[in-house]
């Protein structure tokens, strides 16, 4: 009889499965804090990190892609994350996008009432941030900014994808 060695097939795939479930979620600056993790985190992970065409003296923007969503960070002089911009085939893990925020914004959420609509279109607001997000099956877009972070003489208007 010959003797097994090794995890196996499928203890093999539940450990790939876990890698890239924990790997998809952390490509990204989180929002309200500086972007300098990014980098070398997506480097690592081999997603593909690019300036981006839009920037002013205002402040500077950097797209990631992965998993077939694009997120573009705008970053202030400073270098903290502003605002986030996405656009994909998946929504994005927004508790990893909006950081310290997300508690915020969950609760802002459980208030608003629940539709077909609002489930495609939804705008939230705080006192402290603002989320905007559109779409339907594999289109998905969506803008989250900390308005006390944004740069004088930016309009969030002119930030998206």
């Amino acid at each position: 009889m010959k003797e097994h060695k090794g995890p196996g097939p499928v203890r093999g795939i539940q450990i790939a499965l876990a890698l890239c479930l924990l790997s998809s979620s952390s490509a990204f600056a989180v929002l309200g804090q500086r972007s300098d993790s990014v980098v070398k985190m997506a480097t690592s992970m081999k997603a593909k990190i690019k300036a981006a065409s839009t920037s002013s003296s205002a402040y500077t923007a950097q797209d990631v892609e992965l998993n077939g969503t694009k997120i573009r960070e705008y970053l202030n002089s400073d270098g903290v994350v502003f605002a986030v911009a996405w656009q994909g085939v998946i929504e994005p893990d927004l508790s990893s996008l909006l950081g310290d925020y997300y508690t915020e914004y969950s609760q802002a959420l459980r208030t608003t009432e629940k539709s077909a609509a609002t489930k495609r279109n939804l705008n939230i607001e705080t006192t402290r941030m603002k989320v905007r997000k559109f779409g339907h099956m594999r289109s998905w877009h969506g803008l989250a900014y900390v308005s006390s972070l944004v740069p004088e003489g930016v309009s969030v208007e002119d930030l998206s994808l």
